[in-house]
């Protein structure tokens, strides 16, 4: 060339982005030298490509093809033309002569393999990649495009180094970083993982909405130490609000059973954002889900009740509808674990709430002559859940004995066949799932008009408790799918069953207690397994015998302790085997408690993984013994071991929760696993563990009574009639002929 310095003059103009200057460069140093190649007007509509000046790139390209149709680069350059331009095909074929030209060019097979990737053909993408990278080993963009499939096709020991090239290479590119980091995440290399993702916030910080999503995703999926990750990582950046992010953490931690932890991230939330009050609320509310002992269940309870009483002294009264997120937490589930006669603090609780919301219209007068009774279910729950298991054939049952039966399906958008069902067997179900204002939902109960609304359980979610503190129908009814009091003065009566309450019963609840003499649980009777697998299949020990809490971990109150020593000193083969949560590590808060208070037992004591219900049943089956826990009993479980034959041992408690099981030995007349007293409690365990006989004598016992269990009508035909009379009584005197 003879005058080099021009064309260097308008490569440093180009690299510099000065677009007009590098232009004139080149334009320049091509009318002075137009036989010396096509480069020039190559890099012309490269630079008019990046600014988006199409139809000039295209002018220069096909020039530069005319002059010069065996050019790579010109082929190249179209490619890219066409590939911006959405035209793939074109732009596939550009590509290819390209590297029909120059078989070395890795930037051709490079921009394949982008087409490939965008189209979902991600083998043949990663061909091209790995192509690009063979002929150019230092080439950053192929390798962060390697490993990005690699990572999206779980190979990430491949997708880890060949991101650890392209980040050598160019170390202050995010992206880079964050792709690293994520597989070196998923690897389970926390702590290089953390340094690469903070690496990519620190070079790019609104990389924290990505950080945010990912926290999102993890925390859908159940992923909670996954998703504290990622807030915990998006704190570090912008573009995010870090109160969010703080109130996520603080849930992930609430979860996990962390309540200092989390008191913490709320607190944190609340000093950003102290115009919510609603922080503070959560805060306050705080309860464990694994105690570690009974004094701090006092601590707590006793926290709770404080926090309470500020509570309602500090927001008396109502606060703007739009600033109340009032239906993505509940505040009193937990409350019934504690084994305590909690209903004063749920009347706490109730008041506060009440005193916040604003009154709903009055009722309208009920038609006087209306011949079928309007009856309501409230619920979050119309699927496949325990509360459908032990409620799901009410409804029905009263559709077709004269009550015109109405579902309103809230919170949550789950259905299944369980609600197609439902829906076919009552006279109307309404899906609000998507409504959360509490006064759109009020307005839509009262113009159905209801004779009586019924809440199938009340602590699962929070809407229906905020609901249940309205009035919504002249009659308003709990059932027991949560069987605790709610503390709402707006629920009329407490629906249970005799069998399963305690002396002074009514003492425990803020509404009147109604009792039938049958229950009303239609939990059906489980089928036996389709195969059996062996002991060692399931994870059980084969010579060593089981004693199975099956419950929910959080149902294991620290006065369960001294009964497994005791059961666990008199039976030298005894294991307990507890079954961890689906979703959470509260078996690891559980072996932390029971590693003081059984310092020299601990170590026969067993956590299995969560199963499926037909493995679950096969557990039962394979099971030594069943234990029931204490304070909070078995519910479902109950009448899926009985109806299996199994026995279970129980202890009945000073509350109905704690007493489902021995109201079912009652119903069938059996009294042999009853204990009535700590040291009966691991007695009986101990027989039914060592004196195989004695088991199978009680198991026949259970098989040929249980049959009376599984059959809610006689409890039904009671509920009606009380419902029939409740609605008669309030109707006026001259409509009641």
């Amino acid at each position: 060339m003879q005058s080099p310095s021009l064309y260097q003059l308008a490569e440093a103009y180009a690299q510099n982005k000065k677009w007009p200057e590098a232009l004139a460069a080149y334009a320049q140093y091509y009318r002075e030298h137009p036989h010396e190649g096509v480069a020039p007007l190559c890099a012309m509509a490269r630079i008019h490509r990046y600014q988006d000046q199409l139809e000039q790139a295209h002018e220069l390209l096909t020039q530069a093809l005319e002059e010069a149709p065996e050019d790579s680069t010109c082929h190249l350059e179209l490619g890219h033309l066409f590939f911006k331009t959405g035209q793939l095909e074109h732009a596939v074929r550009y590509f290819q002569q390209a590297l029909k030209l120059d078989p070395l060019c890795a930037e051709g097979y490079y921009w394949l393999g982008r087409i490939f990737q965008q189209e979902g053909h991600q083998t043949q993408a990663l061909r091209f990649y790995q192509q690009a990278v063979e002929i150019r080993q230092d080439y950053p963009e192929a390798l962060n495009a390697w490993g990005v499939i690699a990572l999206a096709t779980d190979d990430l020991e491949n997708a880890a180094k060949v991101l650890k090239q392209a980040v050598q290479l160019r170390p202050l590119n995010y992206e880079y970083h964050k792709h690293l980091g994520l597989s070196l995440f998923w690897l389970k290399q926390e702590p290089e993982a953390i340094e690469h993702l903070q690496k990519a916030i620190a070079l790019y910080p609104r990389l924290a909405e990505e950080y945010l999503n990912l926290g999102q995703f993890f925390l859908k999926e159940h992923q909670r130490l996954a998703a504290s990750f990622f807030f915990k990582l998006a704190l570090k950046g912008k573009g995010v609000s870090r109160s969010y992010l703080y109130t996520r953490l603080g849930e992930c931690a609430e979860q996990a059973s962390d309540p200092e932890e989390a008191l913490y991230f709320y607190q944190q939330a609340q000093k950003l954002k102290p115009e919510d009050p609603w922080l503070e609320v959560r805060a306050a509310t705080l309860l464990p889900w694994i105690y570690q002992s009974t004094e701090e269940i006092q601590a707590w309870n006793q926290r709770y009740s404080r926090n309470l009483d500020y509570l309602l002294h500090k927001f008396n009264k109502p606060s703007a509808p739009e600033n109340t997120r009032i239906s993505g937490f509940t505040q009193n589930f937990l409350l019934a674990y504690q084994g305590l006669d909690n209903h004063s603090l749920a009347e706490k609780l109730a008041a506060f709430w009440k005193s916040q919301l604003p009154h709903p219209p009055a009722l309208k007068p009920r038609p006087a002559k209306r011949n079928r009774i309007r009856i309501g279910f409230v619920s979050a729950h119309f699927y496949q859940h325990s509360i459908m298991s032990c409620f799901g054939q009410l409804m029905p049952y009263l559709q077709a004995n004269g009550f015109d039966v109405y579902c309103f399906q809230i919170a949550q958008p789950f259905q299944d066949q369980i609600t197609a069902n439902l829906k076919e067997q009552v006279h109307s179900f309404v899906d609000l799932s998507k409504q959360t204002a509490l006064e759109k939902l009020s307005e839509t109960l009262l113009k159905a008009n209801l004779d009586i609304l019924i809440y199938p359980e009340i602590g699962l979610e929070n809407l229906t408790h905020l609901l249940s503190l309205q009035r919504l129908a002249p009659l308003q009814c709990l059932l027991a799918g949560h069987p605790v009091s709610s503390g709402s003065p707006t629920l009329d009566y407490f629906i249970s069953c005799h069998l399963f309450e305690p002396p002074g019963a009514p003492n425990h609840y803020t509404e009147k207690l109604f009792c039938t003499q049958n229950p009303i649980f239609s939990i059906p009777c489980p089928q036996l397994p389709s195969k059996l697998l062996s002991r060692s299949e399931l994870g059980y020990p084969q010579d060593q015998r089981v004693y199975l809490l099956p419950e929910s971990l959080f149902k294991m109150h620290p006065d369960m302790d001294p009964l497994l020593k005791g059961i666990l000193e008199q039976d030298p083969q005894a294991v307990v085997v507890m079954i961890c949560a689906r979703y959470h590590d509260w078996h690891e808060k559980l072996a932390t408690r029971v590693t003081h208070s059984l310092p020299d037992l601990h170590g026969r004591i067993r956590f299995l993984p969560w199963s499926d219900q037909e493995t679950f049943f096969m557990r039962l089956l394979q099971a030594d013994v069943i234990l029931d826990s204490l304070h909070f009993g078995a519910g479902t479980v109950a009448y899926q071991a009985l109806g299996l034959g199994l026995p279970i041992v129980t202890w009945p408690g000073p509350l109905m929760r704690a007493r489902i099981v021995s109201g079912l030995y009652q119903q069938m007349g059996l009294k042999e696993c009853l204990a009535d007293s700590g040291e009966k409690y691991i007695e009986i365990a101990c027989r039914l563990g060592q004196d195989r006989v004695w088991r199978k004598e009680i198991a026949e016992k259970i098989k040929a009574h249980n049959a009376i269990i599984f059959d809610p009508n006689p409890g039904y035909a009671e509920l009606s009639a009380f419902f029939r009379r409740m609605v008669l009584s309030q109707r006026a005197p001259e409509n009641q002929a």
